[in-house]
C-alpha cells in the first residue's frame, strides 16, 4: 500500500516534504489501523525521536491478565524490561544517569541516550528490577513518595480493584450498586469509582473513602505492607553508584489542587526526609500525575526556585536540545508492556504532537 495519502477521522496534518498524511472525517480507515501503518514510516522516527529518551515506570511484575486493566498499566513485565534494554543496546544508546544529563545533551554528541525513572517507590523495584539493572550495569533512578516508605500511602485503585474482584455487586454510602459480574462490569465499575474518588482530594482521603465503601473491610497500611519498598530497601539502593534517588512529594497530591504553602511542604519535607534518612543529596524530582491538567507553570516556576537540577513530567516526548533550558519540565516517554518500543519511542509523540490525541 502506498503511504502518501492515509486516510482516517483525525484532523488534517502536514509532515515536512516527505509524507502527507491527508485525514478525512468519514473515511473507513480508523485510528488503530493508522496508528498501526506508522511506525513503518522513517520519518516518524527522524520527526520525534529527538536526542534521547527519558523512561517513566512504576513497575516490573507479571502482567496479569484477568486482573483490572487500569492497575496492569501500572507494570511492564521482567521479559518486556530486558527485551526494552537489548533493543536499545541493538540501536546504540548510551545508558546514562540524570545526573549526566545536562552534559550529555551540552556535549554536542550524536550518540543517543536513555534514562530510566522509576515512580513512587514499589517494592518490586528492588526485588526485580533492580536485578535486571545490575545485571547489564545501567543507571536508573527511583523517585519517592514518603508515604510509600512510611507506609501511609492511599493506595486507593489496589483496594478498589480487591473488592471489586471478591464482591458480585458493589454498593457506596450514595447508594450506588454496581454489578462486578463480568470483566467488562468490573473494569466500569472500577472506572467509575475511581473517577468519584478522584473528585475527594487529597485532605483526610484515607477517611474518606472509608466513608464511601462503608460495607468492605480494607487495610491501606496492609497493601503499602504488600506493594511498598521500606527504608532498608531504599538505603541498599541508594548506596549504589548506579542509582539515583529523587523526590516525588511527601503523598503524591496532584499539584495543581494546592495552596503555594501546601506545595512547599509537600516538595521540600518530601526531600528533607530523604535526604536526612539516606545522607544523600536530593536533585532530581517528578511531578505526580504530571500532565497537562496537574502541571503548569505555577509548579515548574516553584521547582525552578527550589534546588533541584531536573524535575520530570509525565508528557510523551523525547529530549531535544532546547530541554536544556527548560530542566524543570522534561519530557519522558510512558513504558506500557503492550507497546512495542517503536510504539512507546516515536509514534506516541507524533500522535500527540501532529493529532493531538
Amino acid at each position: 500500500m502506498g503511504i502518501k495519502d492515509i486516510k482516517c477521522s483525525f484532523n488534517t496534518i502536514n509532515i515536512p516534504r516527505l509524507y502527507l498524511i491527508r485525514i478525512k472525517k468519514g473515511d473507513k480507515m480508523n485510528k488503530e489501523t493508522i496508528i498501526n501503518l506508522l511506525p513503518n514510516l522513517k520519518i516518524i522516527e527522524k520527526q520525534t525521536c529527538g536526542i534521547g529518551t527519558i523512561f517513566a515506570l512504576h513497575r516490573v511484575a507479571k502482567i496479569e491478565e484477568n486482573e483490572i486493566l487500569y492497575n496492569q498499566f501500572l507494570k511492564v513485565s521482567e521479559e518486556y524490561l530486558e527485551e526494552t534494554i537489548l533493543k536499545l543496546k541493538k540501536k546504540n544508546y548510551k545508558f546514562i544517569s540524570l545526573d549526566e544529563l545536562e552534559v550529555t545533551i551540552k556535549s554536542g554528541s550524536k550518540e543517543k541516550f536513555a534514562v530510566f525513572t522509576f515512580d513512587d517507590g514499589y517494592k518490586d523495584n528492588y526485588t526485580t528490577a533492580y536485578p535486571i539493572f545490575k545485571k547489564y550495569n545501567i543507571p536508573f533512578t527511583i523517585y519517592i513518595t514518603n508515604d510509600f516508605l512510611n507506609k501511609k500511602a492511599v493506595l486507593w485503585w489496589y483496594i478498589i480493584e480487591d473488592i471489586i474482584k471478591n464482591n458480585e455487586i458493589v454498593v457506596t454510602s450514595k447508594m450506588e450498586k454496581f454489578s462486578c459480574r463480568t470483566k467488562k462490569e468490573k473494569e466500569n465499575t472500577f472506572v467509575i469509582l475511581r473517577n468519584n474518588i478522584f473528585t475527594f482530594g487529597g485532605k483526610d482521603l484515607a477517611k474518606k473513602i472509608k466513608n464511601y465503601l462503608p460495607n468492605y473491610k480494607f487495610s491501606f497500611s496492609e497493601k503499602c505492607d504488600e506493594l511498598c519498598m521500606d527504608w532498608e530497601e531504599l538505603k541498599v539502593l541508594a548506596n549504589d553508584p548506579l542509582v539515583t534517588i529523587g523526590a516525588h512529594t511527601v503523598s503524591h497530591p496532584a499539584m495543581n489542587t494546592l495552596t503555594l504553602e501546601e506545595m512547599e511542604k509537600e516538595v521540600l519535607d518530601g526531600k528533607k526526609e530523604l535526604e536526612e534518612k539516606l545522607k544523600i543529596s536530593i536533585d532530581h524530582f517528578a511531578y505526580p500525575y504530571g500532565t497537562t491538567r496537574q502541571v503548569n507553570e505555577r509548579e515548574f516556576n516553584f521547582l525552578k526556585n527550589n534546588d533541584f537540577k531536573t524535575s520530570t513530567t509525565t508528557r510523551a516526548n523525547n529530549i531535544r536540545e532546547l530541554n536544556i533550558d527548560s530542566s524543570e519540565q522534561l519530557p519522558r516517554i510512558l513504558l506500557k508492556e503492550n507497546f512495542s518500543l517503536e510504539r512507546n519511542m516515536f509514534l506516541i509523540p507524533f500522535l500527540r504532537r501532529y493529532i493531538k490525541v
